[in-house]
C-alpha cells in the first residue's frame, strides 16, 4: 500500500514514511509486552539507518514507523532481540525483508505486508 507523492511543493523531513507491521502470533510461548527491535539498514548491510524497539500486543502484533526527509532507496528491514545493538543485529541470522527503491516509485508512504517473526 502506498500514497501518491504530491505533485508540487518542497519535501520536508518526514515526507517519506514507512510502516512495518510485525507479528509473533505464530511463535509458541510469545508474551504480550515482549520487545522486538526493528532495524532499517542499507540493502547491502553496510550501514544501519534507523532502528526502534516495539512492544508486542496481546495478539503478538506491533508496528514500527519510520520517517525520512528523502527517498531512502534500497533498504532492508531486520527484526531481532530488543537488547541487540544495531551493529549486532546486522550480523545476526534473523528475519529480514527487502524494501526496494522501486517500491517507493511515485509514493511517499509505504506499508509493508506483515513480517512474521520466527523466534522469540
Amino acid at each position: 500500500m502506498s500514497k501518491n507523492r504530491p505533485k508540487s511543493g518542497e519535501e520536508k523531513l518526514g515526507d517519506f514514511k514507512l510502516q512495518v507491521p510485525i507479528s509473533a502470533s505464530q511463535v509458541e510461548g510469545f508474551k504480550a509486552g515482549q520487545e522486538v527491535k526493528v532495524l532499517l539498514a542499507r540493502a547491502d548491510g553496510s550501514e544501519a539507518i534507523k532502528s526502534q524497539t516495539v512492544k508486542l500486543d496481546q495478539k503478538g502484533n506491533a508496528t514500527a514507523s519510520f520517517a525520512f526527509g528523502e527517498n531512502p532507496g534500497d533498504t532492508r528491514v531486520v527484526l531481532g532481540p530488543a537488547d541487540a545493538s544495531d551493529e549486532e543485529l546486522l550480523g545476526l541470522q534473523t528475519v529480514t525483508q527487502p524494501v526496494t527503491a522501486r517500491q517507493w516509485n511515485n509514493a511517499t508512504e509505504l506499508k509493508l505486508a506483515t513480517i512474521f517473526s520466527s523466534s522469540r
